[in-house]
C-alpha cells in the first residue's frame, strides 16, 4: 500500500511538473519538451486557455497589435494556434480511452497480490474451520453467526 501511494504521488508530480503549470513549456530544455506533451492535463490547460482567451471578451487590441487574450496565452508559453482546442479535446477522449481499457485489462488479467477475500461463503468457512477441529465448531460459527436466533423461543 505504502509503495502505490508512493507511485501515485510521483505520478501526480510528474504530471504537473511537466503539464505547463508549474514549468512553461518554453521554459523546458530541449531534451525535456517531449515529456511536455505526455501529460493529460496539457492537453486540459491547452483546451480550456484557449477557449477562454481567444474568446470575444478578450478581443480588445494593445498597443502591441495583439489582443489582451493572446497577450495573455504568451505570457504562460500557450500560444497555440485556435485549431489547437480541437486537437486537446480530441487528446482527452483519447486518454479517457487508452486509460480505461488499461483499466479494465488490469483488473481481468491481474492478480492480487494476496489471497485476501472480501466475502467467504459459509461452506468454506465450515470446511475452513472443519479441517481444524470437529464438527462442533462449524456449529459454533453458525450459532454465533445469529444471536438472536440461538435466545430460544419467545413468549407473548
Amino acid at each position: 500500500m505504502v509503495a502505490s501511494i508512493t507511485a501515485g504521488n510521483f505520478a501526480i508530480l510528474f504530471v504537473f511538473l511537466f503539464s505547463g503549470f508549474i514549468i512553461k513549456q518554453p521554459s523546458m530544455p530541449g531534451w525535456l519538451k517531449w515529456v511536455f506533451w505526455l501529460s493529460p492535463l496539457t492537453y486540459g490547460e491547452i483546451g480550456l486557455s484557449l477557449n477562454e482567451f481567444l474568446a470575444p471578451r478578450w478581443k480588445k487590441m494593445l498597443a502591441t497589435s495583439n489582443t489582451i487574450g493572446e497577450e495573455t496565452l504568451e505570457s504562460r508559453g500557450l500560444d497555440f494556434p485556435g485549431f489547437h482546442y480541437w486537437i486537446s479535446l480530441g487528446s482527452l477522449f483519447g486518454f479517457t480511452i487508452v486509460f480505461n481499457v488499461g483499466f479494465v485489462l488490469a483488473l481481468s488479467y491481474l492478480k492480487s497480490p494476496g489471497s485476501f477475500r472480501a466475502i467467504i461463503s459459509f461452506e468454506k468457512l465450515t470446511q475452513m474451520q472443519g479441517s481444524e477441529g470437529s464438527q462442533d465448531s462449524a456449529y459454533m460459527v453458525k450459532k454465533s453467526k445469529f444471536p438472536k436466533d440461538n435466545v430460544g423461543p419467545r413468549k407473548g
